[in-house]
């Protein structure tokens, strides 16, 4: 599952910990703007599996 950490009306973070309640064996990769180290690792505290900052370029 692809999951921004800025959702409207709840913190992504919030969202991986209700998700993983109901689909423990779900993989979730953040898709983020957010390059704070503390936010990045929060998330992957909480259960996501890795992160992608947007502006990522593509390899080709």
């Amino acid at each position: 599952m692809l999951l921004d950490i800025g959702l409207p009306g709840i913190s992504g973070l919030s969202a991986i910990k209700l998700i993983k309640e109901k689909l423990p064996n779900i993989e979730i990769i953040m898709l983020t703007v957010h390059e704070e180290h503390d936010k990045i690792f929060s998330a992957l505290k909480a259960g996501a599996s890795g992160y992608l900052i947007k502006s990522t370029p593509l390899h080709k």
